[in-house]
Order: C-alpha cells, then structure tokens, then sequence
C-alpha cells in the first residue's frame, strides 16, 4: 500500500499505492488494445498522493530535454504536488518549464516505476542526436526510477506538460 523512494543523496518520497493501477511495457502491444512502445521495459503506476523530496543527482536525465543533471537538484512533493524546485541551472529549467507551461498540472507527479530493460545503455542521450533518439534507455534502464509530471489518467488530469525524470542509485 506504501511505496518508500530513497537515496544516498537524499531522496525520501512516500508514495500512497492505493488505486494506483500498476501497468507494465515489454516494448510492444501484445494485446488488442495495449500501448506500448520500443524498447521499453518497465513497471510503473499512477498513484494518487506522492509526499516528500526528490533529489536529482549529477548524471541522472530529465527527459525529454534529453539533458544530464549537472548540479543536485531538490523537487519537495506535497500530496502530489511540486512545491519548490532548487539548486542549479537545472533547478532554473524545472522552474520554467512549469511556468512557461501555463498548465495547472504541469507541478504535479504523475506515473512512476522502475526500469526492468538490461540491454538498456543509461549514456545513450549523450551519443546520438536529440533528434535521433527518444530516450527509451533512460526511461527503461533496468534498475533506473523513473517518474513524471502532468498527465494522470487515474485522477483526470489530463496535461500537456509531461516530464519524465530518470534516476539511479535510488531504492525502491
């Protein structure tokens, strides 16, 4: 019913699994009606009240600016919602984003799991064009968490403003 999110750089998110709705992707639709797309492999959910703080450590990716984190940057969580972003020009770029977006979701969390694809290169963004890859190596690297903001299907948030954030070293 609890999920817990840690790491050494001081991630502490508590995340309520109730009606959360788990879902997974093997990278392609095996069933009518199912979305998937390649290469994913993950498990992910939609819980409703995420709480506490996410630190992103240098090396970990925002997607889909397909941009490495430089600086530590703190995301604090209050019942889902992103109240302040701080540290560096990372921080700067979540902010603007947010803002720019003129969406009332655009601070809010949305899906989350871990990535499950081992052939999956963490380091991919940084050897091919933005153009030329989607990211998938980041979102479904095996042993990566990966959450998001905007959309919430679950909770009818429906969002332009999709972010999805990559991370290592967190346990789950």
């Amino acid at each position: 019913s609890i999920m817990r999110i840690t790491n050494d750089a001081g991630t502490d998110l508590t995340v309520e699994l109730r009606n959360s709705q788990p879902e997974f992707q093997v990278g392609f639709a095996d069933d009518k009606g199912r979305w998937d797309h390649w290469p994913s492999t993950m498990v992910l959910c939609w819980p409703e009240i995420p709480n506490g703080r996410s630190v992103l450590s240098e090396g970990d990716i925002l997607l889909p600016f397909k941009e490495y984190v430089r600086e530590p940057t703190t995301l604090t969580v209050t019942n889902g919602h992103i109240d302040e972003v701080t540290g560096g020009a990372e921080a700067a770029l979540l902010n603007m984003f947010f803002a720019d977006s003129n969406d009332k979701w655009a601070r809010y969390l949305s899906h989350m799991g871990w990535g499950l694809m081992k052939s999956g290169d963490w380091f991919a963004a940084a050897m091919y064009g933005k153009d030329d890859i989607m990211g998938m190596d980041a979102r479904a690297f095996a042993g990566s968490f990966l959450w998001s903001t905007g959309p919430h299907p679950v909770l009818g948030r429906d969002s332009y403003a999709h972010l999805d954030i990559g991370m290592r070293s967190c346990t789950v």
